[in-house]
């Protein structure tokens, strides 16, 4: 169940599972090892190193996926010596022969001992052709040993095997020093540019290279933009390449840019940018953005404490910032269930972006889980928008009409609205209707007013077509059918066979 829920991606499941283990067995050296990998991945770096070498104590010859990530961990740690001997250890294991000598030669190259890292790059690709980053980290290693026509030579017939790799198309610029033709050759098939231009980057500075990765990401997501098109984590990201270079001048200049040009739909969530957010709120302890991103990125490490301190040192600093007040609502929904707290948040939310309707929708939710369902409904009914209500609150709005016995509300707002489209295998919008009327005609049969009543039970039987095609409920629609029967019985008509 442990191994399942990791690779469904489900860190929290997995990590309830391995201490499951841990707690029949304390020194199961697999869940001692996955466990260190999910505090790997998370940026917990002495947490996993203590985890691993405790997994290494059982077996110390046979894991090589331990002594990798213990490597690894060494190398976050800027313990290159530690991370070159963890390499070696994972190259004499059955699996892991390429890995880690490619491990170790990254050692090497951060330690700019080139013909070593040559000799073992060279080592790691004979173990396994097919790994790409041994043979990345092997070009780049050619390049800095100033071997560059070599480089150049074996990089243009990378591209020419794998076109799709940007790492070989970058050393390939920076050796012809064509920054253009790199930028513009690559906007033509990259997707998410920025995030896989950073990526290539990373592979530089992963290796020491800090000016090459510099020219990189100044090249293909700077030059020739706007300052207010440009990412500010790609600014944030040169702020801490100039200060391994020893440029503070131009460090503060990215950092007072980045500060200062907040763009949606930019989110941290690498491991590596954890050190350069730190290094930007350590130089400007007022710079919100940077806190906020520091936040998103402790949550996608599941470490939401951490996050949402860091949400609320950004909404200190700059209070007009929604996304931070969202992230901070929802984590005192989900997680600290302090439903005070939350609707304070996204009220705070609201009044930085008031025309953002998914912040009423989750105000909502939160005054219904705290039973405050009239407050949420007048929050939804007074809500600013512009052009038309999203699909998604309409459907909790008129659920909530529902729920509160406000039948004739939930039938006219669903009704009233001019287009509807029900989500894929889901009857959502149907039931909701239906049942405004089955409850709406339930209440008239009570008060003997069976006229009317069937009025209510025949619409729950038929589907507007201003609202497009639902597939009912078939408990709905037997229940809407057993109404509509009772009703023309007391009606003395016939009731009809099927």
């Amino acid at each position: 169940m442990a191994q399942k829920a990791d690779r469904s991606l489900d860190r929290n499941k997995a990590r309830k599972y391995y201490n499951r283990i841990l707690e029949i067995d304390s020194l199961h050296p697999g869940a001692l090892r996955n466990l260190a990998v999910l505090d790997f991945e998370a940026a917990q770096y002495d947490k996993a190193s203590e985890m691993l070498a405790k997994a290494l104590g059982q077996i110390p010859n046979d894991d090589g996926i331990a002594w990798y990530f213990l490597g690894l961990c060494k190398l976050k740690q800027n313990n290159t010596d530690e991370a070159i001997k963890c390499g070696f250890k994972a190259s004499r294991c059955l699996g892991t022969e390429s890995i880690g000598f490619d491990l170790a030669g990254r050692g090497f190259m951060l330690q700019k001992n080139y013909p070593e890292a040559l000799s073992t790059f060279k080592k790691a690709n004979f173990a396994n052709q097919n790994n790409a980053s041994a043979l990345h980290h092997y070009l780049i290693a050619l390049y800095a040993s100033s071997l560059k026509e070599e480089a150049l030579e074996l990089t243009r017939t990378r591209i020419n095997t794998c076109p799709a790799e940007l790492t070989p198309r970058a050393l390939e610029a920076i050796i012809l020093d064509n920054p253009d033709g790199f930028a513009s050759e690559t906007r033509k098939f990259v997707g998410e540019y920025d995030f896989e231009i950073l990526q290539s980057a990373m592979v530089f500075s992963g290796s020491g290279l800090y000016k090459e990765a510099a020219w990189i990401l100044e090249n293909s997501c700077i030059k020739g933009l706007d300052e207010s098109k440009q990412n500010h984590l790609i600014q944030y990201h040169l702020a801490y390449l100039y200060s391994r270079l020893g440029d503070l001048k131009k460090s503060s200049d990215y950092l007072s840019k980045a500060a200062n040009n907040y763009n949606d739909f930019i989110l941290a969530s690498r491991p590596e940018t954890m050190q350069v957010l730190e290094y930007a709120v350590k130089q400007n302890p007022r710079d919100a953005l940077a806190f906020y991103q520091l936040g998103n990125l402790y949550g996608n490490f599941g470490r939401m404490d951490e996050a949402a301190g860091n949400w609320n040192k950004s909404v200190q600093l700059n209070p007009a910032m929604s996304i931070p007040w969202r992230n901070l609502g929802w984590y005192y929904r989900v997680i600290r269930n302090d439903y005070a707290q939350s609707e304070l948040c996204f009220r705070n939310a609201i009044k930085a972006r008031p025309y953002d309707q998914t912040l009423y929708r989750d105000l909502a939710g939160v005054l219904i889980d705290a039973g405050k369902r009239p407050e949420a409904i007048s929050e939804l009914e007074k809500m600013l928008f512009k052009g038309m209500r999203r699909s998604d609150v309409i459907i909790d709005l008129a659920q909530a009409y529902l729920d509160e016995g406000r039948y004739d509300e939930s039938i006219r707002l669903l009704t009233s609205t001019p287009y509807f489209v029900n989500w894929e295998g889901s009857s959502i919008t149907w039931n909701i209707f239906s049942q405004s009327h089955i409850r709406k005609g339930i209440e008239l049969f009570n008060q003997k007013k069976y006229k009317n009543a069937l009025v209510h039970f025949e619409a729950a039987l038929t589907f507007p077509e201003n609202l497009g095609v639902g597939e009912s409920s078939r408990t709905q629609e037997a229940e809407a059918l057993s109404w509509r029967n009772k009703t023309l019985t007391a009606l003395g008509r016939p009731v009809p066979n099927k």
